[in-house]
């Protein structure tokens, strides 16, 4: 979706030079704004296993025979697959009146699949509910640099080329000639990829999901100066 609106021109006659000669240059300040659509080319997914037992050994061999299926097949796809933080842990009851009570021991390790594409994305979505994880964060998608730079430069050449227009526009109509840019002022701002979203493995079969979009804003203020023609 693109929008586009362009502000008032104002023209002004300066006055005397420093001789006491009428300078008769023109003033003109023009507005543009236009806003871009860039499409995620990167995406990301955390998954989550937990292994749970009454003594640290039964909490890791637990998780142990859960991960390795996940691990070959991720692999077998040829997915980036790094291990992110591990971790081991007691649980405790709080709510005894003789204190504490320890309930078992949770082993989690974190998995990140990070630069797919989005039909890959796809996939491991959908397949992760074969794995039981107990957790799938799905990080949203994130547009290249190239792509970044190659948009915010196409845009920038599209504001600039509006403001032209409607500064070209306005000193033909008053008679000026020798349009040039004296100043210009951005202001810019994306709107990000989706949020990250977390949901239990009930969920995540459903999910289809739909390609990640951001996008770029961008206001230019112009000052031009012209003089009259004659």
């Amino acid at each position: 979706m693109k929008k586009m609106s362009l502000a008032l021109i104002l023209i002004g006659l300066y006055g005397c030079n420093g001789e006491g000669a009428i300078n008769r240059q023109a003033s003109l300040n023009t507005s543009a704004q236009h806003q871009l659509d860039i499409q995620a080319s990167e995406y990301a997914v955390q998954v989550v296993f937990m292994g749970k037992g009454e003594d640290q050994k039964t909490a890791l061999d637990t998780l142990a025979e859960r991960v390795p299926p996940f691990e070959s097949w991720a692999k077998e796809q040829g997915y980036s697959l790094t291990g992110g933080a591990f971790e081991q842990f007691p649980r405790y009851d709080y709510r005894q009146s003789e204190g504490r009570q320890l309930i078992d021991y949770e082993a989690r390790q974190t998995f990140h699949l990070k630069g797919l594409s989005f039909s890959q994305y796809q996939d491991v979505i959908s397949q992760a509910s074969r794995f039981k994880p107990d957790s799938v964060q799905m990080m949203g998608g994130k547009a290249s640099e190239a792509d970044r730079a190659a948009a915010q430069q196409a845009l920038t050449d599209t504001v600039f080329n509006l403001n032209r227009q409607k500064a070209e526009a306005i000193a033909n109509s008053a008679n000026l000639c020798g349009l040039s840019v004296q100043s210009i002022q951005e202001q810019s701002h994306s709107g990000a990829m989706p949020r990250m979203m977390k949901m239990e493995m009930a969920d995540v079969a459903s999910i289809h999901g739909a390609e990640s979009k951001q996008t770029l804003n961008l206001t230019l203020m112009v000052e031009w100066k012209a003089y009259p023609c004659d």
